[in-house]
């Protein structure tokens, strides 16, 4: 084995060479560790062969994107041999022959996903000033299991901020906001709660951008109303957890 061979087989993250057709010409040793199979499994198959039409059309997009000089990392979730959903954070480049014309493509993967109660419990905490100008409590409840997902946390992290947010500021004095982190089968939520009767106003600003952020990275955002106050629950997709250990996809 050649010495580039060796290390391109033994880098920490998964490498992968596709040629123009969209063919796995090479994958490395991290293909077995991380998708559960071995890299001789799917070396000459196309990758409309190994993933979902939907996964298919977002890697063409990708691949747009990149012959046009955008060369921005995309994730991509994806589900291991068991079923277990996973993210990827691939990068990607075009391989160019002696002329300049793309004949093939190059992709690195690595683990993506962060913690929903981590970043629910920062946005608490970004937001402790604003609770305690309004004699606001807020009060979270995580229930057990697994709540990684997919995106960016820094993103994610902020449209939460403003859920809360949007009942800390409903609030009067005394009244509390209860924020509830929970898992059920494939999906992670997190719900906010207050207790003010006023209906929230169709539209309102915070809701509006963390809505748009959340279904970007594949979530949805509903809001329910009601004398006992308003409910805005944020859902997205539960990531596997092995993906705690490493990515994982599901070619």
């Amino acid at each position: 084995m050649s010495l580039p061979n060796r290390v391109a087989q033994h880098a920490p993250h998964l490498l992968v060479y596709l040629d123009r057709e969209l063919r796995v010409r090479f994958a490395n040793l991290r293909c077995d560790e991380l998708f559960g199979r071995p890299a001789e499994e799917i070396r000459g198959r196309l990758l409309a062969e190994l993933v979902d039409a939907a996964t298919l059309r977002y890697a063409l997009a990708h691949l747009t994107e990149i012959e046009r000089g955008n060369a921005a990392p995309r994730e991509y979730l994806l589900r291991d041999k068991d079923g277990a959903r996973m993210a990827l954070r691939v990068h990607a480049s075009t391989d160019l022959d002696e002329q300049g014309r793309p004949i093939g493509y190059v992709a690195c993967a690595q683990a993506s996903g962060i913690d929903l109660g981590e970043l629910v419990a920062d946005a608490v905490c970004t937001l402790g000033a604003l609770a305690a100008e309004r004699g606001v409590s807020i009060e979270v409840r995580a229930e057990s299991g697994a709540t990684r997902v997919p995106g960016s946390g820094r993103e994610l992290g902020r449209a939460l901020a403003r859920l809360i947010g949007a009942a800390v500021e409903r609030c009067g004095p005394a009244q509390p906001v209860r924020v509830q982190v929970g898992a059920l089968e494939d999906r992670a939520s997190v719900a906010v709660y207050d207790p003010c009767p006023a209906p929230l106003p169709t539209g309102h600003l915070g809701v509006s951008i963390a809505r748009a952020c959340i279904e970007g990275m594949g979530g949805t955002v509903s809001v329910a109303c009601s004398d006992a106050g308003a409910a805005i629950r944020a859902e997205l997709p539960r990531l596997g957890p092995s993906t705690a250990n490493g990515p994982a996809g599901a070619p």
